[in-house]
């Protein structure tokens, strides 16, 4: 019997043409007409996919904590699968309407939307991986909804391209997808090239992630629990993608060279029908893979066994770990603990357990920071028994020598024969290279604040636990930014980009002679530069270590600003009238336009008024003969009676001189501690697009930018000093 004219249902032949109107756009005479010989097996292994995808989505839905990163991206996975798997059921019921053209190009519109969703969404998750591991103290350059956009807009516009352009219909597998053509047989290479793509993206995925994974005992669980989920899942996905495109490319080549009368091809059926197998077989294993992860575990239990009482991820009912000391406690279960006992009574309908990917980031911020903090003390340490003195007057004469940096080597034994009374709290240190910038000039700033600063005290690991979860995020916080505060609040340590390091060590002999001539100066003084490479790792982490201008904890912070002396956008609560100044607690950093509302001016003593004024406009001119830019007045109004009522001592960590915490005159204990930070910008060509463009934006070419060149800036800044204390009107 010839090739093509056996009958695929009876004694079927792949490529036996298709019944109905050969005139049919939906298919090409080489299609195969084999589609699936036994429907019930495919709606059976279909149905088991749909109903776990189908549990996933009704979780994500249900369950708000379960959409957190990578969440959301499973979520988009899980739905592109249920739609699949819609599509299988429906191709399996109606098995010999696949030869209506109306029905197949209908039905392809399900698997090619599933099948470009899955696709993306699949590469999305690579792409967080490795980014969440990158990034772990720094935001993320991808804005987390970038994924969702991305990933649906490609799959609308493939789906709108394929259908404009007739290409929805019969596969060479006799399934109802993108239409293969004997005209343009390159079709059925596509399938395998973004198969490749992603084998290529997952590939790079598995190496970075073992790459940055942390390597302390605390994570030892869980990083083999992220590698074992996340890996079987990358080469899952990518071992049936590889097998369904292998089978395509065979398929494809038989159908353009194989000639009537020719004969059957072996195997070709078998083929096919692997093909399908795999395709089909994807989202199957890959819902079965999901569902190892504990927190999608726990949460399908939840769901299906709601009557049953709550567990924690430990196996402990919430009332057996609340009454569990502490004590010995790894950091991030002391967290969880916590977080179970203050807000058990709002958060009964949510999951207590993470992302074990979210976990591992964790893990590997703690570690990071655990690096950051105890190599800063070590070459601090290093420098101090070097015991070098310097001339600032000389220096900036003659920098020569000032600026180099001094490098260490550094590792947990390393450090800890130094500071041998740091206590990691289970945590490691990353082996690598320690660079402290201008080491003798940094720490000479450091000594002239002798009198209020001890590093080592201020960065006692026992007193600086929650600082360390704090600046690691490991309490879930948003920015993804290292930014440490001690726990006695008198320093902070904070990520710099490489332009600012670079800045400030370009203008650092000048900057240290400026500090030493004026004392009372405003600027909030930076203490060190260090860069850390972890050894295997070529990415340089910068960060600085310098003076908190507010200076005491949160709770007695009644209202801060950040103030650039500036009108455009300076307002952060637009359109929001309140009656009273306590009705500001808590809403976040005000603006220059926020604060002349509701504050009118600083209150402070007349005697130091024309003293803050003179500040403030010479330390602008310092920036401003430095090409410095964006530099921002910083105003904490602090209650320091209600700290006395506590302590029963005033705070001393922000008095290093009388203009940098001032009393308001008007309020009983009420001050304002005050600094000018982030002072590391230059004026640039960016910069100066950016007042362009705002300027041209709005239609109004006096408009009052934050961005000015260094000149006009340092001119409104001193202008705005003497609003702030009421010398000017603010209106």
């Amino acid at each position: 019997m010839s090739y093509f004219e056996s009958n695929s249902l009876g004694s079927a032949s792949p490529f036996a043409e298709l019944q109905g109107n050969s005139s049919a756009t939906c298919y090409d005479p080489k299609a195969a007409d084999i589609f699936i010989p036994y429907p019930g097996v495919l709606i059976m292994f279909s149905l088991v996919s749909w109903i776990g995808s189908f549990l996933l989505i009704i979780g994500f839905i249900v369950f708000k904590s379960l959409r957190k990163p990578p969440g959301d991206i499973i979520f988009g996975i899980s739905v592109a699968e249920f739609i699949l798997n819609t599509h299988w059921i429906v191709s399996s019921i109606f098995v010999k309407s696949a030869n209506n053209c109306t029905f197949c190009v209908g039905n392809a519109v399900f698997s090619v939307t599933a099948g470009f969703l899955e696709y993306f969404y699949n590469i999305s998750l690579c792409v967080f991986l490795i980014q969440s591991l990158r990034n772990a103290i720094k935001p993320s350059r991808v804005f987390k909804k970038t994924f969702h956009i991305v990933s649906i807009s490609i799959a609308l516009l493939g789906l709108i391209f394929l259908a404009s352009s007739g290409k929805l219909g019969k596969t060479l597998f006799g399934t109802c997808s993108i239409r293969w053509s004997s005209t343009s047989g390159a079709i059925a290479y596509f399938g395998p090239a973004i198969v490749g793509v992603y084998a290529i993206i997952s590939g790079s995925a598995s190496y970075h992630i073992k790459k940055r994974l942390p390597q302390c005992p605390q994570s030892k669980q869980s990083v083999s629990h992220f590698l074992s989920n996340y890996n079987n899942y990358l080469l899952c996905s990518t071992v049936l993608w590889f097998i369904f495109a292998i089978c395509n490319i065979y398929v494809a080549v038989l159908a353009t060279t194989i000639t009537e009368g020719e004969a059957e091809p072996p195997y070709i059926k078998i083929i096919s029908i692997i093909g399908n197998i795999a395709k089909l077989g994807n989202p199957l294993a890959l819902t079965f893979i999901r569902y190892k992860d504990k927190t999608i575990k726990s949460t399908m239990r939840r769901l299906i066994f709601f009557w049953r009482k709550n567990r924690n991820s430990l196996g402990m009912s919430v009332e057996a770990k609340s009454n569990r000391s502490s004590v010995g406690i790894p950091l991030l279960e002391q967290k969880n603990s916590y977080d179970l006992e203050e807000d058990m009574p709002r958060r009964t309908s949510t999951i207590h357990e993470e992302h074990t990917a979210e976990v591992v980031t964790k893990y590997l911020r703690i570690q990071t920071a655990y690096s950051i903090l105890s190599g800063i003390l070590y070459t601090y340490k290093v420098v101090k028994l070097d015991n070098v003195s310097i001339k600032p007057k000389e220096v900036a004469q003659d920098p020569t020598g000032y600026l180099d940096h001094k490098e260490c080597q550094v590792s947990k034994e390393i450090i800890q024969e130094y500071l041998p009374n740091l206590n990691f709290s289970g945590s490691e240190t990353f082996k690598g290279q320690f660079k402290f910038h201008a080491p003798y000039l940094f720490h000479h700033l450091l000594k002239q604040d002798a009198g209020f600063i001890d590093l080592e005290q201020s960065m006692d690991f026992d007193k600086n636990v929650d600082a360390i979860r704090d600046a690691s995020g490991a309490d879930g916080g948003k920015s993804g930014e290292f930014f440490f505060f001690s726990s006695d609040k008198k320093i902070i340590v904070k990520t710099i980009n490489a332009m600012e390091m670079n800045k400030l060590l370009e203008i650092l002999p000048q900057y240290v002679d400026y500090l030493e001539d004026h004392k009372d100066s405003l600027i909030a003084k930076i203490y060190g530069v260090f860069t850390m490479i972890r050894d295997g790792i070529d990415e340089e982490e910068h960060f600085v270590v310098m003076r908190n201008v507010c200076g005491l904890p949160r709770k007695f912070v009644e209202r801060d600003y950040d103030m650039k002396g500036s009108t455009f956008d300076r307002e952060k609560l637009k359109g929001v009238n309140l009656v009273h100044k306590s009705e500001l607690n808590g809403r976040g950093t005000l603006k220059d336009t926020d604060f002349f509302k509701y504050e009118h001016q600083l209150n402070i003593q007349p005697s130091l008024i024309d003293r803050f004024v003179t500040t403030m406009q010479r330390d602008a001119n310092f920036f401003r003969d430095r090409n410095l830019i964006d530099y921002s007045l910083a105003v904490f109004i602090v209650n320091k009676k209600k700290y006395f009522e506590e302590f029963g001592e005033l705070p001393t960590s922000a008095f290093y001189h009388e203009l940098c915490s001032m009393e308001n005159i008007k309020e009983e204990g009420i001050w304002y501690n005050i600094g000018i930070i982030d002072y590391l910008q230059p004026y640039n060509f960016s910069k100066m697009m950016e007042k362009n463009l705002k300027k041209i934006i709005k239609f109004n070419l006096s408009l009052d930018t934050s961005s000015q060149p260094p000149d006009v800036y340092a001119e409104r800044f001193g202008a705005f000093a003497r609003r702030v204390v009421g010398l000017e009107s603010s209106s």
